[in-house]
């Protein structure tokens, strides 16, 4: 006797993107960690879940992970850098190469020199910008991480050119 199985899928429209530019750069808090299967889409957010609440009550809005002085991603999110020279910088190895990271990317290389490769954690903290992305998410400023100030600690133009492109992908 076998076992019948059921399955429903059902189909939503995707939110509008938030419109995180109004908003003054989120707070990241680095920890050493790096995901297994990084490269799969999961439901593996324990070390987020658990983390998220330790950070929040230290003043930080989001986990950075870090393994041996690299930056990989966030729980849920890329994380991008325009470094000092005008380079936009992400890391290749370690993360999730999702579809808006993929936008970006896209969409970054109309307009500078876009970088795929190991990303050092002091790289990111000497960045004129600084910002993580998800579909959810679209792309969120980062103010600071580990409380050094980014940039000004206010979005930048490349994180604000890069969203009005986003917002053309869903708006088409």
């Amino acid at each position: 006797m076998g076992s019948k199985v059921n399955s429903v899928v059902t189909l939503q429209a995707l939110a509008p993107l938030p419109d995180t530019l109004l908003q003054p750069g989120i707070k990241l808090m680095p920890y050493e960690y790096a995901r297994p299967l990084a490269t799969v889409k999961s439901i593996d957010y324990l070390i987020g879940i658990m983390m998220l609440p330790v950070a929040k009550q230290q003043g930080y809005d989001e986990l950075l992970y870090v393994k041996d002085g690299f930056v990989t991603e966030c729980p849920r999110s890329n994380v991008f850098a325009v470094t000092n020279g005008g380079v936009l910088v992400t890391p290749k190895a370690g993360v999730l190469f999702g579809i808006t990271r993929g936008r970006i990317l896209g969409h970054a290389q109309k307009i500078m020199t876009v970088e795929e490769r190991p990303v050092q954690l002091t790289e990111m903290l000497d960045a004129q910008e600084v910002f993580i992305s998800s579909t959810t998410k679209g792309i969120w400023p980062v103010g600071s991480i580990n409380n050094h100030k980014i940039g000004s600690g206010n979005p930048g133009p490349v994180a604000g050119e890069l969203y009005k492109m986003l917002l053309n992908d869903f708006n088409d």
